[in-house]
């Protein structure tokens, strides 16, 4: 649950100071904000959003059980 409280305000607090094109010098890195229109690295992107939802749970409900039906060890 912090976690994800942690998640959210970045992102908030990411919408407000970086938008326009403002970016933050940070020594090494420089932090900009960019849009991922897609799943990941943009796959998806033009899929209707079923069929990126049915993916998704599919993967999901496969990679959560094993071939007994019984949950995997640690899930």
């Amino acid at each position: 649950m912090l976690l994800a409280g942690g998640d959210l305000g970045i992102k908030t607090w990411a919408a407000q100071a970086l938008t326009d094109g403002h970016s933050i010098d940070i020594g090494l890195l420089q932090l900009r904000l960019a849009y991922n229109p897609g799943v990941a690295f943009s796959l998806g992107a033009t899929l209707p959003a079923w069929i990126v939802f049915t993916a998704t749970a599919l993967i999901t409900a496969a990679s959560r059980s094993t071939p007994g039906g019984r949950p995997a060890p640690g899930a």
